[in-house]
């Protein structure tokens, strides 16, 4: 079977560096994968700076033909901005948001970036990436979330509408992309050979979209 290239995207105050354990099991089942540093890497310019820098750096890299995207923390709502406001969802097949603040976390209001900032509950930015979220559902798109993430707070904001939303008991926000069940999740689901007609959700959120 075929596999698309993955682009894989980092959270905040993070690099690559943090993604290689699950980007060495996808490469051992044959994915093509690019992980960009993002810089700055702390949300000083804003969730929608590093965005353009993820396109810019998926253009270069990938410049034609489909492509996976797996995204952590704050790389999923960075991803979010890139597939819904850039262009990027005409290019995407498949889409994985690994404990991604989609609907907000306390910790935003806490710290002045303004890429923090954007990730607040209730943040003028997540109101509006929010208006067609349901956007996302036109292709497979997963999430994974912990109920125990105190990063994220609540825990529950991870969870999308018209996705198959995973959860999994990992005690620790920044253990998720080296946890084994999520690594195996995300395997399993990349290597789904046709597009998913219907998505499976598990679990139920608030809808506050």
């Amino acid at each position: 079977m075929k596999r698309e290239p993955v682009v894989m995207v980092h959270g905040i105050n993070d690099s690559s560096a943090g993604l290689r354990t699950m980007r060495q099991v996808l490469e051992h089942h044959g994915h093509h994968v690019y992980a960009p540093d993002l810089k700055p890497n702390d949300g000083r310019h804003g969730i929608k700076k590093m965005a353009e820098f993820l396109r810019d750096y998926i253009d270069s890299k990938i410049p034609e033909g489909p492509f996976d995207l797996i995204a952590f923390s704050m790389g999923g709502i960075i991803g979010r901005y890139y597939l819904q406001r850039l262009g990027g969802l005409d290019r995407v097949k498949r889409i994985v948001l690994v404990s991604s603040p989609h609907q907000g976390t306390i910790w935003g209001h806490v710290y002045p970036l303004p890429g923090v900032k954007d990730m607040a509950v209730g943040s003028e930015f997540l109101k509006e990436l929010n208006t067609d979220v349901d956007v996302l559902g036109n292709k497979p798109c997963l999430t994974i979330w912990t109920p125990y993430d105190i990063t994220i707070w609540p825990p529950q904001h991870c969870i999308l509408p018209n996705a198959e939303n995973h959860e999994v008991k990992v005690w620790r926000h920044g253990a998720m992309m080296k946890d084994p069940q999520v690594i195996k999740k995300v395997v399993e689901f990349l290597d789904v050979p046709e597009v998913q007609s219907s998505p499976v959700v598990v679990g139920t959120a608030e809808r506050n979209f």
